[in-house]
C-alpha cells in the first residue's frame, strides 16, 4: 500500500528561515556582484544629477520581476518549486527579498559609492558642487507609493508567463490611459460644478494632513490587495 506525506501547510517560521538560507547560499555572489555595479555607477555619477538613484530604483523593480517570475512559472525554476515550503511561506520569503533585503542591500552600496566619490574626488574638485554628497530625500507617502507599484509588478511577474516587465508595464499604462479618459469625460459633463470642484481641491491643497492620509491608505489597501491577488495566483501554479 502507497503511503502519501501530506506537507504541513500551517505558517512556518524554520520552513521561511531555511528559503532565505537557501537564498542566500545561492545568490549572494550574484547580489554582490549587482551591488558593485551600483557603487561604481554611483561613484562615477554625480549624485546631484540623480542617474544612480534612477538605476537604483530600475534594480530593484527588475529584481522583483525576476524573483517572483521564478516562484510563479514551472520551466524557469523548477527547483524552486520543489522546495518543500508553502504558497504563503514562499510569498512572504520572496516580499521580504524585494521588498526589505534588497532594498537596504541596494542602499548601502548607493551610499557608500557616493561616500567615496566625495572623499576621493572632493580634493581633486575646485567645483565643490559636483562633489556634494547626496542622499535623495525619501517621504512616507513615496515610499508607500513604491510599495504599490511593486506589488503590482509582483502580480505582474506571477500573472504574466513571459516579459512580464513589460506587460505590466503595457497594462499600467493602458489603465491610466483609460483613466484619464474618464476624468476628462465626466469634467466635460460636468461643467457647471468645476466651482465646487475647485473649491474642494483648494480645502485639501490648505489642509495638508487630509490629503496625505487618504492616499497613503489608499496605496496601502491596494498594495495588500495585490499582495492577496499574487497569493491565488500563485496558488494556481503551486506544484
Amino acid at each position: 500500500m502507497l503511503n502519501f506525506i501530506i506537507m504541513d501547510t500551517s505558517l512556518s517560521l524554520t520552513r521561511i528561515k531555511h528559503l532565505l538560507n537557501r537564498y542566500f547560499i545561492e545568490n549572494w555572489k550574484k547580489d554582490l556582484y549587482v551591488g558593485l555595479v551600483l557603487l561604481v555607477i554611483a561613484f562615477v555619477s554625480n549624485p546631484m544629477a540623480g542617474f544612480s538613484s534612477f538605476v537604483y530604483i530600475v534594480m530593484i523593480l527588475l529584481y522583483t520581476g525576476r524573483i517572483f517570475g521564478n516562484l510563479a512559472h514551472k520551466a524557469s525554476a523548477q527547483h524552486y518549486l520543489m522546495i518543500p515550503a508553502s504558497t504563503s511561506e514562499k510569498l512572504i520569503t520572496n516580499i521580504f527579498l524585494s521588498h526589505i533585503y534588497y532594498v537596504l542591500l541596494l542602499s548601502v552600496f548607493l551610499v557608500l559609492g557616493i561616500l567615496l566619490r566625495a572623499l576621493i574626488l572632493a580634493p581633486l574638485c575646485d567645483d565643490t558642487s559636483s562633489c556634494t554628497f547626496l542622499i535623495p530625500y525619501i517621504s512616507f507617502a513615496s515610499y508607500l507609493s513604491f510599495l504599490l507599484f511593486q506589488s503590482i509588478l509582483v502580480f505582474g511577474s506571477v500573472y504574466f508567463k513571459k516579459n512580464a516587465f513589460i506587460k505590466t508595464l503595457l497594462s499600467l499604462s493602458a489603465f491610466f490611459f483609460f483613466l484619464t479618459m474618464l476624468v476628462i469625460f465626466i469634467i466635460r459633463m460636468n461643467v457647471g460644478s468645476m466651482t465646487r470642484l475647485a473649491e474642494e481641491f483648494d480645502y485639501y491643497v490648505r489642509n495638508p494632513y487630509p490629503s496625505y492620509l487618504i492616499p497613503s491608505i489608499i496605496s496601502i489597501v491596494f498594495t495588500c490587495f495585490f499582495w492577496i491577488l499574487s497569493y491565488f495566483r500563485l496558488r494556481e501554479t503551486e506544484v
